[in-house]
């Protein structure tokens, strides 16, 4: 549900500011971290009929968003909680993230735990400058210029990637089955971008100089106890400097009951004490960044006939390495997102691979799949 202020709008450059009582802002859980920001997006409405402003880096939810409807209507970007401007906006002040990530489906108040205080809400001169580089490779549409391999005698077969609502989304057709996405483009020295959304217990990779079947670099992208987001997949030890699990808590609400959702890690202390990492976030701020509940924006820069492969989540880069470092020391089929070719290709595809999802609805799902290529 939309909110209206009836405050006005409030001005918030640091947390330490005084608030006065009647403003009444959302009771701070567990610690906040904040930091001033100042980021140019465009507003849109996700499937969920709320309103989002999506910039390259981040995405930030309105349901959260505190004394942010009066600064809008005075910029004239909506009118009645409806969208009347679709050019770039400029939006300042604070942003922060909760300790902890909470379930937007039991907590939809706290979708994300993301909050937010408004200082500025501008419009800004759209700049064509580099935009004209980007590819887009999803249409929003269909399922042009991707195959799926393996491929099936029927298209009914192939529904374990189908399009809806202006989102890609995946599942696996049946237990121990890999369906892979693949571009039919092929690319050497470029920089990728996307949003993915995915639930728990959900395993699925990204690839990057692919051949048409999927072979190639893989990194992950499992939501699962003991898997790790932006890595490389492999079933060596270098490739997983830490691992995450989720973490339930029983919770009483009223009369009822629930469970309450959150994510933690753990290091493996082997991978770090292997010198094949160029650059690595620590865990701590990996879990800050990285929104387990919602949508994330990934971009991954690939340069160099190794390559040398640089990820960020959401604008923070968790890592650095060289793919022709990481190597299949062992195989585990007990793994199901173990892949068993791991090969460095001097160009190649660009795809996606979903080895598990225990749900019946299609739970990873993917949209503003962009590409440049780099010189």
């Amino acid at each position: 549900m939309m909110r209206n202020s009836t405050a006005g709008v409030l001005t918030l450059c640091i947390l330490s500011a005084t608030v006065s009582a009647d403003e009444n802002p959302l009771v701070v859980r567990g610690g906040i971290l904040g930091r001033e920001f100042s980021e140019v997006g465009k507003l849109y409405v996700d499937h969920d009929d709320l309103i989002h402003f999506r910039t390259d880096q981040r995405l930030y939810y309105f349901s959260h968003m505190y004394f942010i409807w009066d600064a809008l209507a005075a910029a004239g970007a909506v009118k009645d909680g409806k969208i009347t401007y679709n050019l770039p906006l400029r939006i300042t002040g604070n942003y922060s993230k909760a300790q902890n990530v909470y379930n937007f489906l039991e907590e939809p108040e706290l979708r994300g735990s993301q909050i937010m205080w408004i200082d500025r809400v501008e419009k800004v001169e759209p700049s064509t400058q580099g935009q004209s580089e980007w590819v887009p490779l999803f249409d929003g549409d269909s399922l042009k210029g991707w195959s799926i391999h393996p491929s099936a005698a029927t298209p009914a077969d192939n529904a374990g990637w189908k399009v809806k609502s202006k989102v890609l989304s995946g599942s696996v057709p049946c237990a121990g089955a890999t369906q892979t996405l693949i571009s039919e483009s092929v690319f050497t020295d470029f920089e990728l971008t996307f949003e993915y959304r995915s639930s728990w217990r959900t395993s699925a990779s990204l690839l990057l100089r692919a051949n048409a079947k999927g072979d190639g670099i893989a990194l992950s992208m499992d939501h699962i106890d003991e898997g790790t987001i932006g890595f490389p997949k492999s079933a060596t030890g270098a490739s997983r400097p830490f691992m995450l699990y989720e973490t339930r808590e029983e919770r009483g609400v009223g009369a009822s009951a629930h469970f309450h959702l959150q994510y933690d890690g753990r290091f493996n202390y082997d991978a770090l004490t292997r010198d094949k990492w160029l650059q690595c976030c620590q865990l701590g701020d990996f879990l800050k960044e990285w929104d387990g509940a919602f949508w994330n924006i990934v971009r991954i820069r690939c340069t160099g006939p190794d390559p040398e492969i640089t990820v960020w989540i959401n604008g923070f880069q968790i890592g650095q390495f060289n793919a022709s470092a990481v190597v299949m020391s062992q195989k585990n089929p007990a793994h199901v997102a173990t892949i068993e070719k791991y090969e460095v290709h001097p160009s190649g595809r660009i795809g996606f691979a979903l080895h598990a999802a225990l749900h019946k609805e299609p739970q990873f799902l993917l949209r503003e799949v962009r590409v440049r290529k780099l010189k």
